[in-house]
């Protein structure tokens, strides 16, 4: 049954809707055009078949990865998103040879404590998952299909908050999340495009539990297409973690259907604060 929702839960300082509407620009077909990062630059990226993944660190500590394009990996991806860290998922995926950044080396040894891990995340050999990928894909299957979108974005008990996935949306969908130190999101257009843009903004200070505005982020925004057939182009998963003392994201997700366009569409966080909102 396809579905319209609005959910929202307001901002701290005071904006109930920071993110723009959507522009109206079309970007060409391929996922480099399709897929943009409008503040933040990747710390580096992999392809693995058709799917990319950026990888970002910040200086307050976090990490997140993107994951965007046709193969799907989330299925055997979700163990480590779940309850592993950036650098994990890098070790998975990458050739063997290829030195894990520094910046998410820091962040696993931040993590490593709290999530009660190996200090090394190179555990096993790299670019496990790799050599999985064929199987996989043929498991996984179409990543528009429902049940495996919500096992993908919304399916794990780790991230207990939020709404969760909305299928086979025509209409428009937002959540608004405050304080939390893991986030995971994700949009699957199934046919026609989509406005939908995933931002973050309030750095909020765990010291002293004082929040500031700072300046819009965007992960993805724009209208999103499936180009040449459904399901292809337009898979998006975002995840990202924070260690307790590192700072806490506001984080936005709207979308809104276009063209007739019918899209899965979730947000999932935990939210482990003292603070009160």
């Amino acid at each position: 049954m396809r579905t319209s929702i609005i959910a929202a839960l307001l901002l701290a300082c005071g904006s109930e809707d920071p993110i723009p509407a959507g522009g109206s620009t079309t970007p060409p077909p391929g996922i480099d055009a399709a897929v943009q990062t409008l503040a933040d630059t990747p710390l580096t990226t992999l392809r693995v078949g058709e799917t990319e993944y950026q990888f970002f660190a910040w200086d307050d500590g976090s990490a997140g990865v993107l994951e965007a394009g046709g193969t799907q990996l989330s299925d055997a991806l979700d163990p480590l998103l779940d309850h592993g860290t950036v650098a994990e998922v890098f070790w998975a995926l990458s050739e063997r040879g290829t030195a894990i950044p520094e910046a998410l080396l820091r962040h696993h040894e931040a993590m490593a404590t709290e999530l009660e891990l190996p200090t090394d995340p190179r555990t096993g050999s790299q670019g496990w998952l790799l050599a999985e990928a064929p199987t996989v894909q043929e498991k996984s299957g179409n990543p528009c299909r429902n049940s495996t979108f919500n096992s993908n974005i919304c399916g794990s008990a780790t991230y207990p908050h939020g709404p969760g996935c909305f299928n086979n949306v025509t209409g428009s969908v937002a959540w608004h999340t405050n304080g939390t130190n893991r986030y995971r999101a994700g949009l699957c257009v199934q046919d026609g495009s989509a406005n939908d843009t995933l931002s973050y903004q309030h750095y909020w200070d765990q010291a002293s539990c004082n929040t500031t505005c700072g300046a819009l982020h965007t992960i993805w925004g724009y209208a999103w297409n499936t180009y040449a057939s459904p399901h292809s182009d337009l898979y998006l998963n975002w995840w990202w973690i924070a260690p307790s003392s590192a700072a806490r994201r506001t984080w936005s997700h709207v979308g809104s259907n276009h063209s007739g366009a019918v899209y899965d569409w979730g947000t999932r966080t935990r939210n482990t604060s003292s603070c009160a909102y």
